[in-house]
């Protein structure tokens, strides 16, 4: 029988509790800190949730990855002396957008190798829950993961920044659209792997997107939530699984909270207090429920 992670971006604990979605609550239930990343972003979050420690103290942090986007960014020859000048400084050089006038940086360059600009380091995948299982002969699948894997999440992440409203709905219909090709691929996979990793961040979208909360965006808010729990009990309603978030909202700030959600259909080996728990979680409950 598989064991199945579902990472679910932004969902959030109150939420689910006040709408009294059982599909996402699951038997099981509770919050998790992610306090200690600051500031929050979402491959730094997940890649401390799957290697169970703080990224940061490794050097994978915003810093570095705001770094890699600009070598990816700069005309080839340039981007060796931006490695240079970065050398002696920290602080932004302030010369990018006179770079983009020349022609010099392009932002299209940053957006087809965003895979590649999250990654987190060789190193850290060393250290991952990922390859533990499979040093333990499990199979695993994993795609569109961030901090990991992700082409699909990561491009649409940067390509949010500073959207209207109306341009966030219209993405919403493009990421449900990958949520339900992701979910698709596990379960046509569901025989062929033990260890499931998917992920979406088709609620965090929707959250920005409707994060005025008035009375209309709750209700469209809430038929995501309910989209996600139909999704969620196609696995949950036959396999062992475990469902998290990396944050949750704060509707009157606007802005993601510094605690997660999580929830499983079966007894958890633990109960996580951060998002560095996880790791030895999926690792006690695999070896027990498999």
């Amino acid at each position: 029988m598989p064991f199945i992670v579902l990472g679910i971006d932004g969902l959030d604990y109150n939420l689910v509790k006040r709408w009294s979605i059982k599909g996402l609550q699951q038997k099981y239930h509770g919050t998790h800190s992610v306090s200690m990343i600051k500031p929050l972003y979402t491959p730094i979050i997940w890649c401390a949730f799957l290697i169970g420690d703080n990224p940061v103290k490794y050097g994978y942090s915003i810093h570095y990855i705001d770094r890699k986007r600009a070598l990816y960014g700069y005309n080839p020859i340039l981007k060796y002396v931006y490695k240079f000048l970065r050398t002696f400084t920290k602080r932004k050089l302030g010369v990018r957008d006179f770079f983009v006038k020349l022609g010099l940086f392009s932002y299209n360059r940053i957006k087809n190798h965003v895979d590649k600009i999250e990654a987190m380091p060789p190193e850290l995948k060393k250290k991952s829950i990922i390859a533990e299982l499979k040093k333990r002969n499990y199979k695993v699948w994993i795609k569109a993961f961030p901090a990991y894997n992700d082409a699909i999440f990561a491009k649409g992440r940067l390509m949010t920044i500073g959207l209207s409203n109306k341009i966030f709905r219209e993405r919403l219909k493009l990421y449900e659209k990958y949520t339900r090709e992701l979910i698709s691929d596990l379960l046509s996979n569901i025989n062929k792997y033990d260890v499931f990793f998917y992920y979406t961040a088709l609620i965090d979208l929707a959250e920005h997107a409707f994060c005025k909360f008035g009375l209309r965006e709750k209700a469209y808010l809430y038929s995501y939530y309910k989209k996600m729990e139909k999704i969620a009990l196609e696995v949950s309603s036959k396999y062992p699984t475990l469902i998290v978030s990396d944050h949750g909202f704060d509707f009157k700030n606007k802005i993601h909270s510094d605690y997660g959600f999580w929830s499983t259909n079966f007894v958890p080996p633990l109960v996580p207090k951060t998002i560095m728990d996880f790791k030895k979680l999926i690792l006690d409950a695999v070896e027990k429920y498999l």
